[in-house]
């Protein structure tokens, strides 16, 4: 039983490592050969969500972000950077409304994360100005 926690550490440290490289989809298929009771471990979580949304699974993105916003610091850092990605992607769509309601996801779940979308140059400058001018 100890060398199999050992090898989860570590697919889950290798996932990560991936992650890392930006090797989104490989990070991504280490994480879903997790056996099923280790795959809600908060690091591994964090790990889909930043895969998910790096390889623009957007549905699986949202719903592994609004798990992870009550956990904890790690986990709602995480969640809030997944919101601002699913923010600037709805943007980039033309979806302003749905942006706006994404944007106040990432920041109930971590205030400091509108400093980072003040500056995400994947926003639209208009849409940032607006939000400067509203929180600021």
């Amino acid at each position: 039983m100890h060398a199999f926690i050992d090898d989860t550490k570590a697919s889950i440290s290798r996932a990560a490592d991936l992650l890392d490289l930006g090797m989104y989809r490989e990070a991504m298929a280490v994480i879903e050969s997790l056996p099923d009771d280790l795959r809600p471990v908060s690091a591994a979580r964090r790990i889909f969500v930043r895969a998910a949304t790096g390889l623009g699974r957007w549905r699986e993105a949202l719903e592994e972000a609004k798990t992870l916003r009550d956990g904890n610091q790690a986990d709602r850092a995480e969640a809030a950077r997944a919101f601002q990605s699913l923010a600037a992607e709805a943007c980039n769509r033309g979806r302003e409304e749905d942006a706006g309601h994404l944007v106040k996801a990432a920041m109930r779940t971590r205030l400091e994360q509108l400093d980072e979308i003040l500056v995400d140059e994947r926003f639209p400058e208009k849409f940032r100005e607006k939000l400067a001018r509203k929180w600021r």
